[in-house]
């Protein structure tokens, strides 16, 4: 039973420990961490809210991240001991991939924290970022308002003049776009392809692909300037867009800031349209110039049939950008300004007949020629061959008007020029019909209006000069040449020099096929206009040089065998007493060439290789000849065998010798000394004397017969 006095004690020690249980229980507190994020130089940072930067922090086994500039972040229940805590944590900043800061703090709190806002690092945080200015220039290196640049690593678009923030580091230039027309835009290269940011980085510049200046200069057919041309250009590359309407003031159209690309450039002239072409804009073009037709000054001169001037006539002219009256001076002519070339309608009222002629304007004077005439055709070779070539003999010319045969006439004999007259009049408002042939050829068939007394045609004839070469420079005489012109093929032969001269050929251009042993072993087109042509074959002088072990090697058999993509070939010759030999070979590109090098049963064979031909140098040919005697050749291997074999059969040969002599000796002195040794033993000592003395003699004997048998071997 416990007594009151008990009681007191237990309600006393409950009290205590639950007071103790509360004392000593941690509290925890709330409160918020608070920053500003800035560049490094403590601004403000610029650009979109969606660009912001990530900030994270960690504490504990808590992660908080978000993307702000003026960052708050929570903090939840953190545990204070005997009031107080240290809050460690680590707080990261990353934008656009990289990280950008990192902090790592022990922050000291007690109660007096909670739920308050807690400044950290005084409240801003530089981050490695910087803001500066990006704007594009043109390739003078001057300042563009209407541009866009896309950093591929900021995934948007910077028009040109904007502040940004960007991390420290280096930027790709993805794409740039140009404003041609307002709210035009079109995509130019970027020529300034990296950028680089750091702390001192303040602005930022790109290159991009605008022509600074371009101008375009408008000239007459002279090359005189050309005032009063409509001009209009337009960008093409994309879409068609107008850049630039005006009219030409006799100087070059200068315009500025032009992206780089494609652009139709038209020229007009009082309405219509003298030319239209496409230029391209980039570095390396900053001008164009744009040649027209329009022709300065242009003189008409009207003639009667006797060839004296008609004055005072009025014409009207209908051509290209043209329908005027003019009246004819003095001399007969019309003086025309800024004509464009081309055909042009002359029509008059003479003696109540009205006449129509049809002129072609060109730089020069323009002869209008009315009505009759008497008329002499002129005929010429090629214009582009000059003074030096000639028409052939035998041209058979006829001239036709109405089916009646005016003149027919044939050349006797090589002329520069022929003149053929006709013995009447002719209509100058009639066509006539012009035939040319030569050994049976029809060559030419043109009609034609005589507004001219005298009519010019050219016939196509040529002549060339042409020296046949081989691969280096050398005549390659006796090669087969095969000329082909607009008649068909001739053929002709190369002389000693390697020279042809081919005449009378026809056309503009020949081509020329040079065949060497059945081989096509150069082809060349001739222009008409080409006087001394020389032709450089695939034919190869080759020096071959031949050695043997001792030296040169004469009379071996140099065999060359070339094998082409549709040819093959091969040919042999024999080397001198000095071991060379000259040869020409035929080696095309892709062939495939060998050299055998044969001297009786010995054989040396390589490949040949192009620069073995083109260097000039001897193709040398190492044979393993030690000996070259008539129809014995001999490797140095296979003498030395032989040479050993000889040695030992000699060996041989004197050790029987010397056997069989010293039996024969011995034998000898026994037959003839012997009963005296077997009847006389005393005399012993004697007859070994004898002995010895008859054995020497053999021994000399011996000596004497093997001295002269090395000799006679």
């Amino acid at each position: 039973m416990v007594s009151k006095g008990n009681i007191g004690v237990v309600i006393t020690v409950a009290t205590l420990a639950l007071a103790y249980i509360l004392l000593a229980r941690p509290e925890s507190v709330n409160f918020t961490i608070g920053f500003n994020i800035t560049d490094a130089r403590g601004r403000s940072l610029a650009g979109s809210d969606d660009q912001q930067p990530v900030v994270t922090i960690l504490f504990g086994n808590t992660t908080l991240q978000k993307r702000c500039l003026s960052c708050l972040f929570d903090i939840k229940n953190i545990e204070l001991i005997n009031g107080t805590a240290n809050f460690r944590f680590n707080l990261t900043v990353a934008w656009l991939g990289r990280q950008v800061y990192y902090h790592s703090e022990a922050l000291p709190i007690d109660s007096s924290v909670n739920n308050t806002l807690v400044k950290i690092l005084n409240g801003i945080i530089k981050i490695n970022a910087i803001n500066l200015e990006v704007y594009g220039v043109n390739d003078e290196n001057e300042r563009l308002s209407g541009c866009l640049i896309e950093v591929r690593e900021l995934k948007a678009q910077v028009r040109c003049g904007q502040t940004i923030a960007l991390p420290f580091g280096a930027y790709s230039v993805a794409n740039a776009s140009y404003e041609i027309a307002p709210n035009k835009w079109v995509k130019v290269p970027v020529l300034t392809n990296t950028l680089y940011v750091s702390n001192t980085t303040l602005t930022a510049q790109v290159t991009i692909g605008v022509a600074g200046s371009f101008s375009i200069d408008v000239l007459r057919a002279d090359g005189s300037p050309l005032s009063g041309a409509g001009i209009e250009l337009v960008y093409v590359s994309v879409e068609n867009v107008t850049v630039f309407r005006g009219v030409t003031q006799g100087a070059p159209i200068r315009l500025r800031n032009i992206p780089y690309g494609r652009y139709l450039v038209t020229v007009t002239w009082k309405g219509e349209r003298l030319l239209q072409t496409l230029v391209q804009v980039d570095r390396t073009v900053r001008n164009v110039t744009l040649t027209t037709r329009i022709i300065p000054t242009v003189a008409l001169t009207v003639l009667d049939a006797d060839r004296q001037p008609i004055t005072g006539l009025t014409l009207r002219i209908v051509g290209p950008a043209r329908d005027t009256l003019a009246s004819t001076d003095a001399s007969g002519r019309i003086l025309i300004q800024d004509v464009v070339e081309g055909l042009y309608t002359l029509s008059l009222t003479w003696m109540n007949r009205t006449i129509t002629r049809q002129v072609y304007v060109r730089p020069g004077d323009v002869f209008v020629d009315l009505p009759l005439r008497r008329l002499t055709l002129k005929l010429t070779p090629n214009a582009r061959c000059g003074d030096r070539c000639t028409l052939p003999p035998g041209l058979t010319v006829r001239v036709l008007y109405r089916n009646a045969v005016l003149v027919e006439d044939v050349t006797d004999h090589p002329t520069s020029t022929a003149e053929f007259a006709l013995p009447n009049y002719v209509l100058t408002d009639e066509l006539l019909k012009l035939e040319v042939s030569w050994n049976g050829t029809l060559l030419m068939v043109h009609s034609f209006t005589p507004f001219e007394r005298v009519m010019v045609f050219e016939l196509r004839f040529f002549e060339l000069s042409i020296k046949i070469t081989d691969a280096r420079g050398n005549p390659l005489p006796r090669a087969l040449v095969v000329i082909t012109d607009s008649l068909g093929k001739r053929r002709f032969a190369s002389d000693v020099q390697g020279l042809i001269e081919a005449r009378y050929l026809y056309g503009d251009t020949a081509l020329i096929e040079v065949i060497w042993s059945n081989i096509t072993v150069g082809k060349h087109v001739a222009d008409a206009a080409s006087e001394q042509i020389t032709l450089n074959t695939y034919v190869y002088p080759m020096l071959v040089e031949v050695e043997g072990v001792l030296g040169p090697v004469a009379n071996a058999q140099a065999t060359v065998v070339v094998m082409g993509f549709d040819y093959s070939f091969n040919t042999s010759a024999i080397t001198g007493y000095d071991g060379r030999v000259e040869m020409k070979v035929p080696f095309l590109p892709g062939s495939n060439s060998t050299l055998t090098v044969t001297k009786g049963r010995i054989t040396s064979q390589r490949l040949l290789s192009l620069r073995d031909l083109t260097s000039g140098d001897p193709v040398k040919v190492k044979l393993d000849l030690l000996v070259d005697y008539g129809w014995i050749q001999l490797r140095t291997g296979e003498l030395i065998v032989l040479s050993t074999a000889l040695a030992i059969s000699l060996a041989a040969f004197l050790f029987a010798y010397r056997y069989i002599s010293t039996r024969r000796a011995v034998k000898h002195v026994f037959i003839t000394y012997g009963g005296e040794l077997e009847e006389e033993e005393e005399r012993g000592r004697g007859v070994f004397s004898r002995l010895k003395g008859v054995f020497e003699a053999e021994r000399e004997e011996e000596e004497e017969e093997e001295e002269f048998f090395y000799e006679e071997f």
